[in-house]
């Protein structure tokens, strides 16, 4: 059974690229002891020569639209950090608060 098409909400064309706003009824977030997280990277200070080795700082995912993609980056966690407390929750928008 195929999936439903998601609402358009919004679109828009720039040159060769169609940019596609869709609705959404849930997301799914990685969580560490049942609270939400954000993932911070940045450059090791001893590995810092001069000012072209550094790395900005960058935040990776922790939210999705996809369950399977919230589960993938909750075992990657689990295994590259060696943690047992990651686990994924869905929000859903549709139930009335």
């Amino acid at each position: 059974m195929a999936r439903p098409k998601a609402k358009l909400l919004q679109k828009l064309i720039k040159g060769h690229k169609v940019y596609e706003i869709l609705e959404s009824d849930s997301i799914w977030v990685v969580l560490y002891k049942e609270k939400p997280i954000n993932i911070c990277t940045y450059t090791n200070p001893e590995y810092i020569i001069d000012d072209k080795t550094v790395i900005p700082v960058k935040y990776q995912k922790t939210v999705y639209l996809n369950e399977a993609h919230a589960v993938r980056r909750a075992k990657q966690l689990e295994y590259m950090y060696n943690l047992e407390d990651i686990s994924v929750k869905r929000i859903d928008f549709n139930k009335d608060v």
